[in-house]
């Protein structure tokens, strides 16, 4: 069983996590990490519980932005 808040889901809660980190690298020697808000989650399912894909939408961050101001 696959469990995932979204942002909809946390709206008019006190608590809730909705938070996404994807560790990343780049083509130079420097690690990326990208953090954003799940907004939607959409399974696909095809003939059976194991062929399954689940698809994420995300809103991400931009952290240069936010750490040059």
């Amino acid at each position: 069983m696959d469990i995932f808040h979204t942002e909809e889901y946390g709206h008019g809660r006190k608590t809730y996590n909705n938070g996404v980190c994807i560790k990343g690298s780049t083509s130079s020697e420097f690690e990326v990490d990208y953090y954003g808000r799940l907004e939607v989650v959409i399974k696909l399912q095809y003939h059976c519980e194991q062929n399954r894909v689940l698809l994420f939408k995300c809103y991400w961050y931009d952290k240069l932005t936010e750490e040059s101001e």
